[in-house]
């Protein structure tokens, strides 16, 4: 990439690898062959398998910013964001392969709704090339997160693996809450542009592009399963008033039940009881911070061990400090008409939520 390209781009490809192997190399090959030019900038999350060096190696244009240890997926895309200097953040994950024209039909949306902090592409999946995998994600007002499968889509909930944000937009709502570590992250940042400021994400369907197979990760699942059941405590926690909570009460208990007919509360009941534990742990983290706020004291952060509840092997993880923790959002006569949208827009997502609750218990 050439000094003129690099001084006209408005756009910065950031990257979260770990471990990416080859599928990195292949994300970012995809990357510098786009219609629209854009910088590429990948944060190495602590790999191991010498993936950084292979893309220092065979692309010097890219930027490579190095973490010690794996920080957890919004650590590393907060270090990417904090590092751009464009006007967007193309946020892609490392085994995506983007179309030609992908970030080219991502600007031109966005640059026709200023009023979206965000654009999602198309994830399709390379093996089968008719299959959707992803465009963007969703939340029910039964506590249920999943993939919108619907391509026909004009708004999503949350943009998710590959999404082109407003970098004005995140310095107003904020960044990844790195509480969340990660899993429900994306929720949690959709759910505060919304009530926050009403602004939305949108989808594209004219930008493309693949996930490439996924290697399954031993015990993967039921690490999700921990991850999802604190952070979804914590993200209602902060994101939805008392009185919405009150509404979605029934919802919620319908939730709970969901997880029992897919079989998911017996399969993972451990690991579930654990991540509610935890999501308790991280609603006291907020609320002493935010009292302390409140009472104009300093508020000094806890490293990422402290802050996220999670203890990990490497020493190094106990020695970093997140750069970004939101706090509770509190209820105001201004915000109720936000508030009522997200509302609506949670209800709507339920049969979306009963539909794959339907589906894993056929699997």
């Amino acid at each position: 990439m050439d000094k003129e390209t690099k001084i006209n781009s408005r756009i910065t490809a950031v990257i979260v690898n770990h471990n990416g192997g080859r599928k990195v190399l292949r994300t970012i090959r995809s990357l510098t062959r786009q219609s629209l030019p854009v910088q590429i900038l990948v944060v190495d999350n602590g790999s191991s398998d010498q993936s950084a060096d292979r893309i220092r190696r065979h692309f010097p244009q890219v930027l490579v910013l190095p973490v010690e240890t794996n920080t957890g997926y919004c650590h590393g895309a907060n270090t990417g964001l904090f590092a751009v200097r464009t006007d967007y953040a193309l946020l892609v994950d490392q085994d995506i392969l983007c179309g030609k024209n992908m970030a080219a039909a991502l600007y031109e949306r966005a640059e026709e709704h200023p009023e979206a902090y965000a654009v999602q592409a198309r994830i399709m999946s390379e093996k089968e090339p008719d299959r959707v995998l992803c465009c963007g994600r969703q939340y029910s007002a039964l506590g249920k997160a999943y993939d919108l499968k619907n391509d026909r889509a004009r708004e999503v909930f949350a943009p998710s693996g590959c999404a082109l944000f407003r970098m004005a937009a995140l310095e107003a709502i904020g960044l990844f809450d790195e509480r969340h570590y990660q899993t429900l992250h994306e929720i949690d940042l959709g759910y505060r542009a919304l009530l926050l400021s009403g602004r939305g994400a949108l989808l594209e369907r004219r930008a493309v592009c693949r996930r490439q197979d996924l290697d399954p990760e031993e015990g993967g699942e039921a690490y999700r399963q921990t991850l999802s059941a604190g952070n979804n405590l914590y993200l209602l926690y902060k994101n939805m008033p008392r009185v919405q909570q009150v509404l979605n009460a029934p919802f919620l208990t319908a939730g709970r039940a969901l997880d029992t007919l897919s079989g998911t509360a017996a399969e993972f009941e451990k690991e579930i009881r654990r991540g509610r534990e935890r999501g308790h742990y991280l609603i006291a983290q907020s609320m002493q911070s935010d009292l302390l706020k409140s009472e104009g004291t300093s508020v000094t952060k806890g490293t990422l061990e402290e802050e996220t509840g999670l203890e990990a092997s490497d020493q190094r993880f106990a020695q970093i400090y997140p750069l970004y923790l939101g706090g509770k959002i509190y209820f105001s006569p201004d915000l109720c008409g936000n508030a009522v949208r997200v509302q609506k827009r949670l209800v709507e997502a339920c049969p979306g939520a009963l539909r794959e609750a339907l589906e894993k218990k056929s699997e």
